[in-house]
């Protein structure tokens, strides 16, 4: 790559944000983010009569920092002077266009690193964002929302996104609950490597329309585009690369070009109030897709699933229990050729693994978790949490044998509907992690940007 490619890459990396559908002015409070990834948490007002607001679409994509930080980030320090100097460093120009960082320390890969800058004004609101590492593993994109009220005093959003992204350390430990023995995991006969690691360019557009029915339950509409193009990692020097392990020709969806479109409806119930709710409530989603090939690609596939979580008080009123089960399924609706590899339910809310990691992989799979949150402050909480894994070919058939799990610790610094910075610690079956984010994708629950 010609030294002037790179440049490009470089300043393009370096412009990154993440607007929030809702943000407001000065220091108010703005609409939510699931901390328990894609749930409803309306705004927290003095005037217990006013209605919560839409669930952030930005949030239930990107996660991570957000523009909503900038409308809420100065209450970390209490109003004053102090709390002045700093919006005025992130918004030099006024209060509609600002800056913010973005870093990632993930064991296991390379430091990521960018800056954001954001636009949003009235009803309309603009972003580009980029995060890099080198060459080899960077991600660009741009989104744009906008927002109203409708005839029918209905919340309504709409929003559009661009994204390039390009990666050269994901991995891949093949099909099914014992990869190993798997046929259609394809290893390669005598190999005594676990995983391959693989090459990806990825290109996307998507329209999210959201609406808000009534005022706990929300739909949403999707409609997107993705271009991939996958295939071994470049790093000739290791021998754990996809080709090596796998046998990268009979793998589904390795080499080539793979373009699909995928459209889905999404149904959310949810009876949460703030990031920190410390009172009874729970939240229940469903949502439905459908995948079409296009071009050279024939692939048909139908996708559904769940997510239920609650929220339960148990010692005082700092401390409360968060179960939670996430359930994903895909059906193939093309007989003659198999699932490509990347197109299995990915398991994101699974934090044992980062999500360059397809640990386990199926038709079906269930991610049950437990977590015990201690809110000692309004921005920061602590939570001790354990993860399981499970999958089978068939909902029936959820293999409980060499399921993948996890415990860990998370220091958690938010605002007041939405997280934007995470230490976190996690002992499992795949070893020892550590994360250290600030504005960076947590992508938790997320469907369609999969890595």
């Amino acid at each position: 790559m010609s030294g002037s490619k790179i440049a490009f890459y470089i300043s393009i990396s370096l412009l990154i944000t993440h607007v929030s559908l809702f943000a407001q002015a000065s220091d108010q409070d703005s609409t939510d983010t699931g901390q328990y990834a894609d749930s409803l948490i309306s705004t927290e007002s003095s005037d217990s009569s006013s209605k919560p607001l839409l669930k952030s679409l930005s949030n239930r994509i990107w996660g991570g920092l957000k523009l909503t930080w900038e409308a809420d980030y100065s209450n970390i320090l209490e109003p004053g002077y102090i709390a002045k100097r700093v919006d005025n460093f992130f918004k030099p120009h006024g209060e509609y266009v600002g800056w913010f960082p973005l870093f990632d320390v993930t064991s296991g890969t390379r430091i990521r690193a960018g800056l954001g800058l954001f636009y949003i004004r009235d009803l309309l609101s603009s972003s580009v964002r980029g995060i890099y590492a080198d060459h080899a593993k960077y991600n660009v994109e741009f989104r744009t929302t906008w927002n109203r009220e409708t005839i029918w005093e209905k919340d309504l959003q709409m929003h559009l996104n661009l994204l390039q992204r390009l990666d050269d350390d994901l991995w891949f430990y093949g099909i099914g609950a014992n990869p190993g023995s798997d046929p259609r995991s394809h290893f390669r006969p005598g190999t005594e490597e676990i995983r391959g690691k693989y090459f990806q360019r990825k290109r996307m557009a998507m329209l999210l329309t959201g609406i808000r029915s009534s005022k706990r339950v929300e739909w949403y509409f999707l409609s997107q585009i993705i271009e991939r193009n996958i295939h071994s990692s470049g790093d000739v020097s290791e021998f754990a690369q996809l080709r090596n392990v796998f046998d990268d020709i009979n793998l589904p969806g390795v080499y080539g070009i793979h373009s699909q479109w995928y459209n889905e409806i999404t149904y959310r119930f949810d009876t949460r109030l703030a990031l920190w709710q410390t009172e009874a409530a729970y939240s229940l989603e469903g949502y439905t897709g459908y995948t079409q090939g296009i071009s050279n690609d024939g692939s048909r596939l139908l996708r559904f699933g769940g997510d239920v979580s609650g929220v339960i008080p148990t010692i005082n009123e700092d401390f409360v229990f968060l179960p939670r089960l996430v359930a994903n399924s895909v059906v193939n609706l093309d007989q003659e050729d198999d699932i490509a590899f990347y197109n299995y339910p990915r398991h994101p809310t699974f934090r044992g693994v980062s999500t360059r990691y397809l640990v386990r992989n199926d038709e079906f799979n269930f991610i049950p978790s437990v977590e015990q949150r201690w809110h000692f402050h309004k921005r920061l909480s602590m939570s001790v949490f354990y993860d399981m894994l499970f999958v089978g070919d068939k909902s029936e058939s959820i293999s409980f044998d060499n399921s993948p799990w996890a415990l860990g610790t998370s220091f958690i610094l938010h605002g007041r509907n939405e997280e934007f910075g995470t230490m976190q610690f996690v002992y499992g079956s795949e070893g020892l992690r550590f994360r250290l984010s600030l504005g960076v994708p947590v992508e938790k629950n997320d469907r369609w940007r999969w890595k």
